[in-house]
Formats: structure tokens, C-alpha cells, sequence
């Protein structure tokens, strides 16, 4: 699998063996542990179509390029599951199917030791921002935001 085209993570639990792989592409519901991944072009949570969170356990995950979600009307989104950490700077948010975000609805497309800011994002011309904080990302629209601790 080293610095293969594409990496798929079906349901799948990937034990990377402590090695070091790079991809250009990455997608699944599945989970990548024990070793460096990194990603250079599209990541698809669940797979294209398809919602589900794929989880990168390792501390030392590099992304860049774009996070691709899926989101349902019902308020469920794809999701990229990082708690090893992992730089939103680094990558464009590219929400596929626009039409489907239901307003009042609040999506978490990440989770897990989140840094920095999508780096771009489809979702001009909407009402819909991305806020990130800490430890999730999450899509809502647009309006007054309080946040307490």
C-alpha cells in the first residue's frame, strides 16, 4: 500500500504496522491506527454518496486537499474522526450535495483534536458557515452565535 493512488476503508479496521503511507486519496467508514498516514487530494468519510465517519486514530496524520461530506436533511452528516489530532488549514471543505442542508439543523463533520480553519469551503452564496472549536467542527447557518463555557 505504500504511496498507493487511493485507500478505501470500508468497515475496516487498517493496522498500519507502524509504517508510513501516503495516498491521494482516502474513504470508508472504517478506522487507520498504529502508523503515519498521509492524505494529499480528496478524503471521503463513509465513501462518495454515502454518509458514515472514518476515524484516524494516529497521532501523526498529515491532510491536504479537500474533505468531501455528504449531509441528509434529517441533520446526519459524514464525519472525520481525528483524535490524534489533525490541521483543518490544510484542507478545502466541499459539502456534495448542498441542496440537502436542511436549515435548523446543526451538522458535525469533524471531531476528535482539531486545529486551525478550513483552508477554503463550496459554501458561499449560502447561509451556511463552519464553525470549529477545539474538538468538532460542525455546519449551521448563518445568525448569532453564543458560546459559553
Amino acid at each position: 500500500l505504500a504511496n498507493a493512488a487511493n485507500f478505501s476503508a470500508p468497515e475496516a479496521i487498517f493496522l498500519m504496522g507502524g509504517n508510513e503511507f501516503t495516498v491521494s486519496g482516502l474513504s470508508g467508514s472504517g478506522t487507520i491506527m498504529n502508523g503515519n498516514v498521509t492524505v494529499t487530494d480528496g478524503i471521503y468519510p463513509g465513501a462518495k454518496g454515502e454518509i458514515g465517519t472514518l476515524h484516524l486514530a494516529n497521532s501523526d496524520t498529515t491532510l491536504s486537499g479537500a474533505l468531501h461530506v455528504d449531509v441528509g436533511e434529517n441533520g446526519e452528516s459524514d464525519c472525520l474522526d481525528a483524535p490524534g489530532g489533525i490541521d483543518l488549514s490544510q484542507l478545502n471543505l466541499v459539502v456534495e450535495n448542498l441542496d440537502e442542508l436542511a436549515s435548523g439543523n446543526v451538522y458535525t463533520i469533524a471531531t476528535g483534536k482539531l486545529s486551525g480553519n478550513f483552508d477554503g469551503t463550496n459554501l458561499s452564496g449560502t447561509p451556511w458557515m463552519v464553525f470549529a472549536s477545539g474538538n468538532s467542527a460542525k455546519l449551521m447557518t448563518g445568525g448569532t452565535l453564543f458560546m459559553l463555557r
